[in-house]
């Protein structure tokens, strides 16, 4: 009875109801492997994914199911179970702690705990978190989701700043002692949906390109931050994304400056933020099978909100001159794009381009260092050698001053972390990486990565003439951080929602500047963590 109601539930939904799928879910790179092996056709260029989106392309590969190995056969029945109310598999379900499904209604409520140790040579921390998840589906075209989580971290090897490295960057909400940190997120979103698109109100994160350890576009290195996105599919080879979001400038409104009781004997300055938005769009084209062609444009600007900016298709950048902004009006314009080739078997070719500023002269010159751009090539192969030996190799490099802006709260931004690249400007990263599997339940991955880091000056060098030609700064000039690694993780994840983590790793990282790394990753060092979670 309850997988009938279940088939009732999906077929009236069409592209209907959508709530999307969290990045870090194992889901992406097994829809990726079937893409691959030719079962399916998944766009991975932008995330997340709906769920309900998943369950149909779940739903795809079970049609294919004799085509599947053994390993391919366990994972698909396990995410089955995982989305089983997005499959139509009711009676296959996993555990949540709530759930409610009927004609109209359906709700899933999740625990999201953790705990976890990392020890850097003699130094140690620890991370903690509490918090809670659930979404849900109303009729046939609204979809909502919800998640609180609040971490702890202490000891005398954590980063605070977040700012040099992949994980996410958060702004600390309490430090009650030197070796402490606290800080909280907080995502959701709410949607309405069609048969061909979908338009959401979100406070989440988005990662558009097809890097695999840091995404020139758009990435999730920022916190979450409230945004509006749209989505247009129409025909199965065209796809066309917006989003508009507002995120915080950190640069002080010198006219919102006032006096909180000023007639208290206890009294203190409140300041806010200037205003600042961020809104791109990228059209993803198919035009023959395997390959995918993807353009678009962002701009950042702060100050009045411009209504402009609500019209999905514009090249926002273009309306500075049309409304005749001056130099210290305009906002902080990029095009990007994005390339996917699958026609080898197995094989996965991708790259992604970003262009801030290109200066023609200088490169008919070949001048290169010079132009404010970034990109990324890429190759993956799965099944090399043997099943399920998955081998990955990917080239980032930024160029100095991409991301940035003369006006500081126009460079591309949110509380200070990059909305693209982790890394910043004025660095690369290569990286090679191994993944494993031989039972469903474990994953294991050899890596090593090569990154470098070139000095980052006033931005008014790129814009002075006379301090560029006196000091000229180019790709990796003298002060130069780098960093080689090599290291091995396994992840045990016995049933849904239930995950062990453990990682080892050795790092040499030398610095020129030293003050902007800490003395306890300087050198040589051996790290090992171990991280334990349950959640959705």
């Amino acid at each position: 009875m309850l997988k009938l109601f279940a088939l009732f539930f999906i077929s009236s939904l069409t592209f209907s109801q959508v709530v999307f799928t969290t990045l870090d879910d194992e889901v992406y790179s097994f829809l990726e492997r079937m893409t691959l092996r030719g079962v399916i056709e998944f766009h991975s260029q932008v995330k997340p994914v709906p769920r309900m989106e998943i369950g149909r392309y779940l739903n795809e590969i079970k049609s294919s199911f004799d085509k599947l190995n053994r390993l391919e056969k366990e994972e698909l029945e396990y995410y089955i179970s995982k989305y089983a109310l997005e499959t139509g598999n009711l009676d296959k379900e996993s555990y949540y702690l709530f759930e409610h499904t009927d004609s109209m209604f359906s709700l899933r409520i999740m625990p999201n705990i953790g705990l976890g140790v990392r020890a850097f040579g003699s130094e140690t921390s620890t991370i903690k978190w509490p918090g809670i998840s659930f979404y849900g589906y109303a009729g046939k075209n609204f979809g909502a989701f919800f998640e609180y989580v609040d971490y702890g971290e202490e000891g005398r090897a954590i980063d605070r700043l977040k700012t040099f490295t992949p994980q996410r960057g958060y702004k600390v909400n309490n430090s009650p002692t030197p070796s402490t940190i606290e800080y909280s997120d907080i995502r959701g979103s709410m949607a309405y949906s069609w048969d061909w698109g979908y338009v959401s109100l979100a406070k989440d994160y988005n990662t558009w390109g097809s890097g695999k350890y840091g995404q020139i576009i758009l990435s999730d290195k920022a916190p979450s931050y409230p945004n509006i996105k749209l989505f247009f599919n129409p025909a199965p080879w065209f796809r066309f994304y917006y989003m508009a979001g507002a995120v915080n400038s950190m640069v002080i409104d010198s006219s919102s400056i006032q006096m909180e009781s000023p007639a208290s004997s206890i009294y203190r300055e409140r300041k806010a933020y200037l205003p600042k938005y961020v809104v791109a769009n990228l059209i993803s084209v198919t035009p023959w099978k395997g390959i995918d062609i993807s353009l678009g444009n962002s701009y950042t600007y702060a100050g009045a909100f411009r209504i402009e900016t609500l019209l999905p298709f514009l090249y926002y950048k273009g309306t500075d001159h049309n409304f005749g902004r001056g130099g210290e009006a305009d906002g902080n314009g990029m095009i990007f794009s994005d390339f996917q080739i699958r026609k080898l078997d197995k094989t996965l070719f991708y790259a992604s381009f970003l262009i801030d500023v290109l200066n023609l002269r200088d490169l008919l010159d070949g001048d290169f260092s010079k132009q404010w751009i970034a990109f990324t090539f890429g190759a993956k192969r799965i099944d090399a050698f043997i099943p399920y030996l998955d081998v990955t190799a990917e080239y980032t490099r930024l160029n100095p001053w991409i991301y940035e802006n003369r006006d500081q709260a126009s460079n591309y931004k949110h509380i200070n972390y990059s909305l693209g690249d982790w890394m910043g400007q004025n660095a690369d990263r290569f990286r090679f990486q191994i993944d494993y599997k031989y039972y469903r339940q474990l994953k294991h991955s050899l890596y090593t990565e090569f990154i470098r880091k070139g000095e980052i000056k006033d931005i008014y060098y790129a814009y002075d003439s006379k301090l560029r030609a006196e000091d000229p700064v180019v790709f990796l000039t003298p002060v130069v951080r780098k960093e080689f690694r090599i290291g091995f993780s396994t992840i045990y994840e016995p049933y849904f929602g239930m995950q062990a983590k453990f990682e080892y790793e050795y790092s040499s990282v030398t610095d020129d500047l030293k003050s902007r790394t800490p003395s306890y990753l300087l050198g040589d060092v051996h790290s090992f963590s171990l991280l334990l979670k349950y959640s959705l």
